[in-house]
């Protein structure tokens, strides 16, 4: 998966699981952009693996890691 296909797998995701069009940058934390709410969180987590069919280490602290970044989550997707 390129990086452009990453970001638009994260669009996707993010519009099914808040149910409503988001518009990102590719720079963005959505946490602290407010896009993500924690449930909401979990709710996007579980539809990228879904589609992505990569599968997130479930001992790993998402915000702590910085996974509700833009740019962790391409370079998740793209590895």
């Amino acid at each position: 998966m390129t990086k452009q296909e990453a970001f638009g797998c994260i669009v996707r995701c993010l519009e099914k699981a808040l149910n409503k069009p988001v518009h990102i940058t590719q720079d963005m934390d959505l946490i602290e952009n407010s896009i993500l709410d924690s449930l909401d969180g979990m709710v996007f987590m579980l539809e990228l693996e879904q589609t992505s069919g990569k599968r997130i280490p479930e001992e790993i602290d998402l915000v702590k890691e910085k996974f509700y970044t833009v740019p962790k989550l391409m370079n998740f997707l793209t590895v």
